[in-house]
């Protein structure tokens, strides 16, 4: 039998973040410049909204499958920002990332935030990978060198971190081990903060994802688990995407370093970008959408 393939988007909304537009873009690009499937995991009230705020054939288009899970109570909240003008506490739904394993229909998943964006077809590379997980702990950005500094360890003298936010995995037993380690870390989450020695309250991925493959690992640190690209390109929640130039062109304002509220342009093209600021990529949903889906499916609200 044929294996299977393709890109798991996960996307619950907050009070005021669309993360289910989000995935919806992201779909489009991935349809576009990988042409494989995508799975959308989300919830009744996002995946409810993003069809009130969408034609149904561009939802239908876009996502080849949708899983409709229950959005677990959470108490966690983070920091939202929209350059260094704006600021807000909300609602960090992100728990039902460690659940990836289960929920994929895929025999080879590519798990990609909603919110970094697939500008060329270089994560095809690792379709029929010998590797059962894949995770990049090693990151560049367009701006301040030192933003991301405090997050290459999980604390001052503690493990590397790894990014959950581009993850590869097959089905296999490594993976599923994976999996079922990082639910017993987000169990006993307390007691793995303490011996880790990270800071503060959010849950974060990130650092279960990290501790689990230190564990898998022997305790022993390593690059083996690299992505085909070895880094992984940010712009940072203060920086904004303030224009899509064309397919696979997004001009930023990106903030210098040391210099608040000071800006400098630049062009990103033809390469994958997490964009931290998700107002920013919102703000621009209609234009995302004029270049990346068929035109024929382009009726109705659109609008971000």
């Amino acid at each position: 039998m044929e294996q299977t393939k393709g890109v798991m988007l996960m996307a619950h909304n907050n009070a005021e973040i669309d993360y289910g537009q989000m995935a919806l873009i992201n779909a489009l690009m991935i349809k576009k410049n990988m042409g494989v499937p995508v799975c959308l995991v989300t919830d009744v009230g996002t995946i409810g909204w993003l069809k009130q705020n969408h034609p149904a054939t561009l939802v239908d288009y876009a996502f080849d499958v949708v899983r409709i899970i229950d959005l677990p109570e959470s108490d966690n909240y983070r920091i939202y920002k929209d350059s260094v003008h704006m600021a807000k506490t909300l609602a960090y739904n992100n728990g039902t990332r460690i659940d990836a394993y289960e929920l994929s229909p895929f025999d080879e998943t590519l798990l990609v935030d909603a919110d970094f964006l697939i500008m060329n077809d270089s994560l095809n590379r690792i379709w029929g990978s010998q590797n059962d997980f894949m995770i990049n702990k090693r990151i560049d950005t367009f701006g301040d060198p030192n933003y991301f500094f405090s997050s290459e360890q999980l604390s001052h003298t503690g493990i590397s971190q790894y990014w959950a936010t581009v993850v590869y995995f097959r089905k296999s037993e490594f993976a599923s081990a994976f999996y079922d380690l990082c639910h017993h870390i987000k169990q006993n989450y307390d007691f793995y903060k303490f011996m880790y020695g990270f800071p503060g309250k959010l849950f974060r991925n990130d650092f279960v994802y990290s501790i689990a493959l230190h564990m898998m690992n022997g305790f022993i640190e390593t690059d083996e688990f690299d992505l085909p690209d070895p880094e992984l390109l940010f712009t940072t929640d203060l920086d904004v995407l303030v224009k899509v130039d064309g397919l696979n062109s997004l001009q930023f304002l990106i903030e210098r370093t040391g210099e608040q509220g000071n800006y400098f342009t630049t062009l990103c093209q033809d390469v994958n970008v997490h964009i931290m600021n998700k107002y920013s990529i919102n703000r621009h949903a209609t234009d995302f959408i004029k270049f990346y889906a068929p035109s024929e499916l382009i009726n109705g609200n659109t609008a971000g």
